[in-house]
């Protein structure tokens, strides 16, 4: 996951797009964003504003008559650098 946001595609176990699913990206104690797929099974999820520490979050996938999926996913902060030319 990069500059807030995550995408995420949520399949059946037979390959199939999984439409209305949910899906949750957190860090340990936190929720930062939560949605439903399409019916694609596509989701893209915009943390606003995004993680500040560098770490693993966990994506949770869950839908009715399905096993969860939980993955990992790591959070990486955007770093800037200022040049001072001279």
């Amino acid at each position: 996951m990069v500059d807030g946001v995550q995408r995420a595609d949520a399949q059946d176990h037979q390959g199939g797009d999984l439409e209305d699913a949910l899906v949750c990206l957190n860090m340990p104690g936190e929720i930062f964003e939560s949605g439903y797929t399409d019916a694609n099974g596509d989701i893209t999820l915009i943390l606003d504003p995004p993680p500040t520490t560098v770490g693993e979050m966990e994506l949770t996938v869950t839908s009715h008559n399905h096993t969860p999926a939980i993955e990992t996913v790591q959070a990486v902060v955007p770093a800037f650098v200022t040049i001072d030319p001279d």
